[in-house]
């Protein structure tokens, strides 16, 4: 009985090897993902360095328009412009 219980169970290697395998799979899937992070970031990032294709008066226009809907609002500050922390050298520390 003891012979058949011993070869029911697998050996450590055996089992250490399929960790292992499960680990690097993990490994490559988190990597994967890392990547397309990177990716989607850069794309983000490109968009924000090229032009938007609004002109100046247009831009002036939408900030009037902001401070005017702000002052109805009895605000004393608006927000113009927003944008990721890590486009900061600093990652926005300062």
């Amino acid at each position: 009985m003891s012979d058949t219980i011993a070869q029911m169970l697998p050996d450590a290697k055996a089992l250490t090897e399929r960790i292992a395998m499960a680990e690097a799979e993990e490994a490559i899937v988190e990597l994967k993902r890392q990547k397309e992070a990177e990716a989607e970031k850069q794309k983000l990032l490109d968009s924000y360095l090229k032009p938007s294709g609004v002109s100046d008066e247009e831009r002036i226009k939408r900030a009037l328009a902001i401070i005017e809907r702000a002052v109805r609002d009895r605000k004393t500050m608006v927000q113009f412009y927003r944008f990721p922390s890590d486009f900061c050298t600093d990652k926005g520390r300062a």
